[in-house]
C-alpha cells in the first residue's frame, strides 16, 4: 500500500518525462552511430528501462544509457531471473544441489545480487528522511512502519520491495520495448502508418511536444503497444501459485491443497480459443469498430469464470467476446469462443480432480 502513491496520475506524468529524457540521450547516441551499425536493441532499451525506474522511482541515476561498459546491475537481474525460471521448472532443483553445478552458481549470483541491493539501499538510507512532498518509492520504502509497534521495519522488508522492483520494471518494460520495435521493423506498413499519425498530430522531431495527453492523440501508438504486449508479456514465463486450500471451479474441477499452479501468458495470449490469428501481428484488433468502442481482446469479467473451466479440459471452450476477426482487419461483431487450447496453465489436464503432487519449498 505504501508503494501506491509512487504510482498516481501525477507520479506517472512525472516519470514519462524521466522516460523521455533517458530516451532522447539514447536516441542521440544510437544517431550519432550513423547508418549500417548493428546494434543489440534488448539491450539498450533494457538499459533505458532501468534508469528510467531508477531515476523515476529511486531518484537514482544507474546511467546505464550513458556508459558502454557493461552494466553489473542489468547482467545480475538477467542471470537471477534465468535462475528463477530454472527454480521454476524443477521444484527438485535445490533439493539436488549436489548434483547440480548450475544451482550453486546461481545461489551465488542471488547473493551478490542481494549485497548490490543493500548497498543502493544504504546509499538511499543516508539521504535522510524525505520531504513530505516526496511520494517516490524511494522516499515510500523509508516511511514503511510496522502496524502494531508503528516502528521502522527490519531493512530485510525494503530491501524485499526495493528487489521486487528492480526485478519487475528493470528489465521487462526493456524487453517490450525492443520487441515492439522488432514488431514495426518487420511490418513497415505499419511502421508507415504510426509515422503518418504522428506526423499528423505533428510529434515527429517535436520531443518538446510529445506528452502524456499528445499520445492519447495517437491511437495506432497505443495499439501497437499492446499487440507487442499480447505477443511478448512483460513475464512470459508466467506467474506460479501454490494452492492454500482445495478450491473448487465451477463446482466440478478440484485444486487440491499444496498444488502449484503455472499461468502461462505466451501461451494464453496466443490461444486460437481467445484470440483470431493470435500469432499475427495485427495493431488493428485494439481499434474501435465503425460501430462503437473497441473491447481489449480478452473476455469479460463475468465470463473469467466459465472460461476457467475451458483451461482446466483440452479443448473445452465457453461463449465470450472475445476477440474482433484480424483477418484483413475486418470486423465481425459475432462472439468468438473464450477458453484456452490448454497450454496455458501449469495443471491443465482431463480428470475432473487434478492430482497432487509434492511441491518442496524453494528456497536459497
Amino acid at each position: 500500500k505504501a508503494l501506491s502513491h509512487s504510482f498516481s496520475e501525477n507520479e506517472i506524468r512525472e516519470d514519462f518525462e524521466v522516460s523521455k529524457a533517458k530516451a532522447l540521450i539514447l536516441v542521440n547516441e544510437l544517431a550519432q552511430m550513423g547508418p549500417g551499425v548493428v546494434v543489440d536493441m534488448d539491450d539498450a532499451c533494457t538499459r533505458l528501462s532501468l534508469d528510467a525506474l531508477g531515476v523515476a522511482k529511486l531518484n537514482y541515476d544507474f546511467q546505464a544509457v550513458e556508459t558502454e561498459d557493461e552494466v553489473m546491475m542489468l547482467k545480475l537481474l538477467k542471470e537471477c531471473l534465468a535462475e528463477w525460471a530454472a527454480r521454476q521448472h524443477s521444484p527438485y532443483r535445490a533439493w539436488l544441489w549436489w548434483a547440480n553445478d548450475s544451482y550453486a552458481e546461481g545461489r551465488q549470483k542471488y547473493h551478490i545480487l542481494q549485497a548490490f541491493i543493500s548497498q543502493l539501499w544504504a546509499s538511499l538510507r543516508k539521504r535522510g528522511p524525505p520531504v513530505e512532498a516526496d511520494v517516490t518509492a524511494a522516499a515510500q520504502l523509508t516511511r514503511i512502519r510496522d502496524p502494531k509497534t508503528a516502528k521502522p521495519v527490519p531493512d530485510s522488508v525494503p530491501l524485499a520491495e526495493l528487489g521486487s522492483l528492480l526485478l519487475a520494471g528493470g528489465m521487462a518494460p526493456g524487453h517490450v520495448t525492443a520487441y515492439a520495435l522488432k514488431l514495426l521493423a518487420q511490418h513497415p506498413h505499419v511502421q508507415e502508418a504510426l509515422y503518418a499519425e504522428l506526423l499528423q498530430q505533428g510529434l515527429v522531431n517535436r520531443p518538446d511536444l510529445l506528452t502524456m495527453d499528445t499520445v492519447g492523440l495517437v491511437p495506432l501508438l497505443d495499439a501497437v503497444v499492446r499487440e507487442a504486449l499480447r505477443l511478448y508479456p512483460a513475464f512470459g514465463d508466467g506467474l506460479v501459485r501454490e494452492a492454500a486450500d482445495d478450491t473448487q471451479l465451477l463446482g466440478r474441477f478440484t485444486i487440491p491443497k499444496g498444488v502449484r499452479v503455472w499461468v502461462y501468458p505466451y501461451a494464453m495470449h496466443r490461444s486460437s480459443k481467445l484470440w483470431q490469428d493470435g500469432d499475427a501481428f495485427d495493431p488493428s484488433r485494439w481499434q474501435p469498430f465503425k460501430e462503437g468502442e473497441a473491447f481489449d481482446g480478452m473476455v469479460t469479467a463475468t465470463d473469467a469464470s466459465t472460461s476457467a473451466a475451458a483451461i482446466m479440459q483440452p479443448g473445452g471452450h465457453t461463449k465470450g467476446k472475445g476477440t474482433k476477426e484480424a483477418a484483413g482487419g475486418s470486423r465481425d461483431k459475432k462472439k468468438d469462443k473464450a477458453g484456452k487450447d490448454g497450454s496455458g496453465a501449469g495443471t491443465s489436464g482431463t480428470s475432473e480432480a487434478l492430482p497432487r503432487r509434492l511441491c518442496p519449498p524453494a528456497f536459497m
